[in-house]
């Protein structure tokens, strides 16, 4: 029996679920007031041809976003507020254009989204980046993985370019890590890959979506001070409340 082609359940954002933010919010984000009605507009209409229009990008998107979460969106209003502020730092005005807006390379606040285990960090983390990629980022230029996968992935191995596979993560235009400082402990090759993706996220003022079980505090234990004080600085921090859905989903099963 000949094994049937895999198909994808396409992650193409549909327009009228995501909050379409208007002037206010432009303002805001610190879009100049002379920009704020086209900036609201624009997004709109970004929206709308990219969910129309970038179902092929779509569909290789698939291969790196879970299947459990290909129908994620950024329901947490703070969450919203942070896609928002993404959007309006890409706008700048053109000196060669009389002032007219372009969209310039994506930067923008980060984001840390923590709370207990199963409360649905990883839920809202990759609806933020769907709601980023249906207002014009491309889907293929941002990564995601969890932290222990981020070791894994640039740990020195014979025949494989580590390195490499660092600076895919350390310069993606959107970087999604999950699990921020799993570990129970540190060892200086660790610590050394975390203090370098953050910093250089930093430095470049890339927009990045982490997410923790842990605590400010608990994350000095596994990572270093300076780690932790770059993503204080870096990131809006959302902490989301609630039980486990995993077990709630048992239905009072045992």
């Amino acid at each position: 029996m000949s094994e049937q082609p895999m198909t994808y359940d396409l992650p193409v954002v549909r327009v009228e679920d995501l909050p379409m933010p208007g002037p206010g919010d432009f303002a805001a984000a610190g879009v100049p007031k002379q920009h704020l009605e086209f900036a609201a507009e624009d997004y709109v209409r970004r929206t709308a041809a990219r969910a129309r229009e970038n179902r092929a990008a779509a569909a290789e998107a698939c291969r790196s976003i879970p299947h459990r979460y290909r129908r994620a969106l950024p329901e947490h209003p703070e969450v919203r507020r942070w896609v928002v502020d993404v959007v309006g730092a890409s706008f700048a005005p053109h000196a060669g254009r009389g002032g007219d807006l372009e969209y310039h390379r994506w930067v923008g606040p980060s984001l840390l989204i923590g709370g207990r285990v199963g409360v649905g960090k990883t839920h809202l983390a990759y609806g933020a980046v769907r709601a980023l990629a249906a207002s014009g980022l491309r889907m293929p230029d941002f990564a995601a993985l969890s932290a222990p996968d981020l070791h894994a992935a640039v740990r020195p191995r014979p025949g494989v370019d580590t390195e490499g596979e660092f600076r895919r993560y350390a310069q993606a235009r959107v970087l999604l890590l999950d699990d921020l400082g799993v570990r129970k402990t540190g060892t200086d090759w660790t610590e050394e890959i975390d203090y370098r993706l953050v910093n250089a996220r930093y430095d470049g003022y890339l927009p990045s979506v982490f997410t923790t079980n842990l605590t400010l505090a608990q994350l000095k234990d596994t990572m270093s001070d300076r780690v932790v004080s770059r993503l204080v600085e870096m990131c809006r921090v959302v902490i989301v409340d609630g039980e486990d859905r995993r077990w709630a989903g048992l239905g009072g099963r045992s």
